[in-house]
């Protein structure tokens, strides 16, 4: 029993202490994958086409839908619980929104590969990260969480309340923090607009290609 609880306790340390970064080396390795990776797909066909434009669709939706999210939180997180907007449709739509964007990014690969690896990664790792960030919302805002928490789902946005939901008579952003999301935000049509160059940079042999998935 010690030995689970100490096990849990390390994992939750090791998230805390590491989201940030993991996710990065995660995104990283991915991408340097992608470098020697090849489609198995017919050029100029209608997978891979489609899969082009499913990925710039999710991009241009992530970048949206944080944004939005942003405009919430940005100076308020942790100081009050936030409940409007996006989070009055899920508890972690900055999350889901990510989601959303790194699925884009995977698809501009124009594999099938990449986006379930990228789904696999996210479902496996990001259960235990909003599970210790509400353990401190928890801790913070009490029963006010826990009717939030509650009526509120998770991850995947409750959309029969879009026309109910609360948006809120004004904000109160800062700038600087806005700023900083806003330049997070960017990251995803690099990596996007990366990822599908390595296409064109295996035609012209700038870069070998080791692997051919579907």
């Amino acid at each position: 029993m010690a030995a689970n609880s100490a096990a849990v306790f390390s994992w939750a340390w090791v998230v805390r202490r590491f989201r940030i970064a993991s996710t990065r080396l995660a995104a990283v390795m991915l991408v340097l994958l992608a470098a020697v990776t090849e489609h198995s797909w017919s050029e100029d066909g209608w997978v891979d086409f489609g899969l082009e434009i499913t990925g710039m669709t999710l991009v241009l939706i992530a970048l949206i839908g944080r944004s939005w999210c942003t405009l919430y939180i940005a100076g308020r997180k942790d100081r009050v619980l936030v409940t409007e907007g996006p989070y009055a449709l899920s508890r972690n739509p900055l999350y889901f929104f990510s989601f959303l964007g790194a699925l884009g990014v995977a698809a501009g690969t124009e594999t099938l590969t990449f986006i379930c690896g990228v789904a696999a990664l996210f479902a496996f790792y990001y259960p235990f990260v909003i599970r210790e960030e509400e353990k401190k919302l928890l801790a913070l805002h009490g029963a006010q969480f826990e009717e939030y928490r509650r009526t509120v789902p998770a991850f995947f946005p409750r959309w029969s309340a879009v026309r109910v939901f609360k948006e809120g008579q004004e904000l109160v952003v800062n700038p600087r923090l806005f700023r900083k999301h806003l330049f997070s935000v960017v990251w995803f049509v690099i990596a996007f607009l990366l990822v599908h160059s390595f296409e064109w940079l295996h035609e012209i042999k700038l870069l070998p290609v080791y692997f051919h998935l579907y």
